[in-house]
């Protein structure tokens, strides 16, 4: 695929002033990014630009191009290695843009959700985890996701907060403050009490920290 040019033809169509053909492009781009090698993410992020289409995806008027956008980010950032090497070139950049997408009063909960799933997996890596601890502003955003009534947002935090606070190697929490590990518990013990349509929190949590893992949300 990277010698035929399809990156450089999808990302062509991602750019293109027609939302469908926008939409199909970024849908392309997310679907080769899904478990690719690092190789053919660099490309794509490459072409794509942070500071320019990707950044002008993720703020498209078309709700459905921005999902599209937030999930090929998300294929891009799956993988420890992936993240933090992704992390570590553009961290900054991508903290500013996950960061003006959670404080935007006008994104909706599907975006909400996506972005915090971004953070998840951003939370999972080993490099990559000091962006979120050393972003309070970000990090009060989750802990402000984790008291809303939205079931899909109580969950996309918690799983966030779970792989901060998750120290796999010392297979015990990290020290990250006890107001972000109290609000966690607390959120999920009431997401458990309220129920949901997929597992109980507290049952994933069980299972979690039974097998001695971060949860990627990939």
């Amino acid at each position: 695929m990277l010698e035929l040019g399809i990156v450089d033809i999808m990302a062509k169509l991602a750019r293109h002033a027609d939302p469908c053909l926008r939409l199909n492009g970024v849908w392309a781009l997310m679907n080769m990014a899904f478990q690719a090698e690092e190789k053919v993410k660099k490309q794509i992020f490459r072409v794509l630009r942070l500071e320019t289409s990707l950044y002008q995806l993720l703020y498209d008027n078309d709700v459905e191009v921005t999902l599209k956008a937030l999930g090929l980010v998300r294929n891009l950032l799956s993988t420890r290695a992936h993240v933090d090497y992704f992390m570590s070139n553009y961290g900054e950049d991508i903290m500013q843009v996950i960061k003006g997408l959670l404080e935007n009063e006008l994104s909706s909960v599907e975006v909400i959700e996506q972005t915090l799933c971004i953070l998840g997996n951003i939370a999972n890596g080993d490099l990559s985890r000091a962006f979120l601890m050393n972003s309070p502003d970000v990090l009060k955003k989750v802990l402000f996701f984790l008291e809303q009534g939205d079931v899909r947002l109580q969950i996309s935090a918690t799983l966030c907060i779970s792989n901060l606070v998750w120290n796999e190697e010392e297979g015990k929490t990290a020290n990250v403050g006890k107001d972000m590990l109290e609000a966690g518990w607390l959120c999920r013990e009431e997401c458990s009490r309220r129920g949901s349509t997929g597992m109980p929190l507290s049952g994933w949590m069980a299972t979690s920290n039974k097998r001695g893992q971060r949860r990627r949300l990939s």
